[in-house]
């Protein structure tokens, strides 16, 4: 039977299958569907790509405009466009509904400029406006490339053309004033479920009332911010330990009259022997301190509009001092083999953040080195600003171990990146918006080898500031032991509504 079978299909008996296409083809799952319209996945995967199309009788004015345009005004529709009726689009994920208490606070404010961006573009493009206001039908992306919670990033997208209609005289603001109005809602329920930075959620509140009343403020809403800095930093021996070869930076300009300013901030665990190991980690601030004003020069952008140029400038400059401390421990004998951890983080703002700047003209950048840490932690959790570069990091992003069995793993210290063991290593970079409702802590690894992560949260809970944080987190390490030495310098953000007329 199975030769009859064969025959029928080819005379010759040769397979003529391709080997190229798919076995099995998934079945497409309808995601929504309403009385003019299907929204389909393409794929299993919960990102996989969907399409719209239009199932009534007679598509409406404003989707025959809007499907032409859309790959214009849509940065996620794919170029192909389905005639009058349908079109795909890429990345598809989770409803506002289902996200909007996991969108990082600063990032609501990212999603209201956006939100103006694009529904001006709607309307000076295709002349439509949305009309209907869905949480069902607006969705979130997470656009985190890191893969790291402390970075994560959501962007807008909408699918359902039949929300849209055409506009007659302005742009309506739809969507930007009921995100305001979300977002509104959102910050009072973050401030009595957190009772930290209550003063920050208050004056995110006021932010959202005035541009839910005022949709065409959106754009100003960064600069209606006032953001300034607290800063608290400790250095300890430790319990062990004879010496210490830890080494912090704190580096702040005092600009007047709102011209441009930074502020680095940055902590080094040194390797190689008590001296060779203070010297690395000195070395490298050193350093770090004359490279990072050339930082604060650079444009945050290339000249494409991309991100890149100013994350070149700080891998090339960091390989650099790499290579010094590399070169200095090749020259003086009693400095062989020094190494040094290298976290941190630049801002560069208009003005002095001491006292206060505009939080829409804070750009920051995180950076890292071996197994040093920067996260952002409050009561409601701790995520991670920077990954270790470590065996036991290695291990656990593979699966082959649990966090609970890296924390105490026998080769926890061994660390596979560090300034000053090779040529030109390289950092990990990353863009870096302010949190708004958490402390940054940057540490050495003699706090986070002993403190777990959850107690670092309940202790942050516990803190009324960065100063008490920072004294906490260096009581508990030396209750666990001290087994090394202890650095860390914590940041706080603090928040004011400032309305522009």
């Amino acid at each position: 039977m199975a030769g009859e079978e064969m025959q029928q299909g080819d005379e010759s008996g040769e397979d003529r299958t391709d080997p190229f296409l798919p076995a099995v083809v998934e079945e497409e799952a309808v995601v929504a569907e309403s009385r003019f319209s299907r929204l389909i996945r393409l794929g299993p995967q919960p990102q996989a790509n969907v399409k719209w199309s239009f199932t009534g009788r007679r598509v409406p004015a404003g989707v025959r405009k809007l499907l032409p345009l859309l790959p214009e005004v849509f940065p996620w529709v794919e170029d192909l466009v389905f005639g009058e009726t349908a079109y795909t689009a890429r990345g598809f994920d989770n409803t506002l509904s289902e996200l909007v208490t996991d969108v990082p606070t600063h990032n609501l404010l990212a999603l209201l400029r956006y939100a103006h961006t694009l529904e001006l573009a709607l309307f000076d493009r295709a002349g439509v406006g949305l009309t209907r206001f869905d949480r069902s039908h607006v969705y979130l992306a997470d656009e985190n490339a890191t893969g790291l919670s402390g970075h994560a990033r959501f962007a807008l997208r909408l699918y359902h053309l039949e929300d849209f209609a055409p506009m007659k005289r302005q742009a309506r603001l739809e969507l930007v004033g009921r995100l305001a109005e979300l977002a509104h809602k959102e910050m009072g329920r973050r401030k009595k479920a957190n009772p930290h930075f209550v003063e920050n959620y208050a004056a995110l509140e006021s932010l959202f009332h005035w541009v839910a009343k005022e949709p065409s403020k959106a754009p100003d809403a960064g600069r209606c911010l006032n953001l300034r800095l607290d800063v608290a930093s400790l250095s300890h021996v430790g319990l062990v330990r004879d010496g210490n070869e830890d080494a912090l930076l704190v580096l702040r300009s005092r600009v007047e009259d709102g011209g441009s300013g930074s502020a680095v901030f940055a902590v080094a665990d040194g390797m190689g022997g008590h001296q060779a190991g203070e010297v690395a980690s000195t070395l490298s601030l050193e350093l770090l301190r004359l490279y990072s004003g050339f930082w604060a020069l650079a444009q945050p952008l290339d000249a494409g509009g991309k991100a890149g140029g100013l994350d070149t400038m700080m891998r090339q400059h960091i390989a650099l001092i790499g290579n010094e401390i590399l070169d200095m421990g090749n020259r003086e004998p009693r400095l062989a083999g020094m190494g040094t951890t290298l976290t941190g983080c630049i801002f560069s703002f208009r003005g002095d953040i001491e006292r206060g700047v505009s939080w829409g003209s804070v750009c920051g950048r995180v950076f890292n080195v071996g197994d040093s840490r920067t996260f952002a932690v409050s009561a409601d959790g701790l995520r991670a600003l920077t990954r270790d570069h470590s065996l036991v990091q290695e291990l656990l992003d593979r699966g082959n171990i649990t966090e609970e069995e890296a924390f105490s793993h026998p080769q926890k210290n061994i660390i596979t990146r560090a300034l000053g063991t090779q040529q030109d290593v390289e950092a990990d970079t990353f863009a870096l918006a302010v949190p708004l409702d958490a402390y940054i802590v940057m540490a050495s690894d003699g706090l986070t080898d002993l403190v777990r992560s959850e107690r670092l949260i309940e202790l942050a809970a516990e803190a009324d500031d960065a100063q008490e944080l920072a004294e906490k987190y260096l009581a508990e390490a030396l209750a666990a032991g001290g087994t090394d030495n202890i650095s860390l310098i914590v940041l706080e953000p603090h928040l004011a509504f400032v309305p522009r007329e």
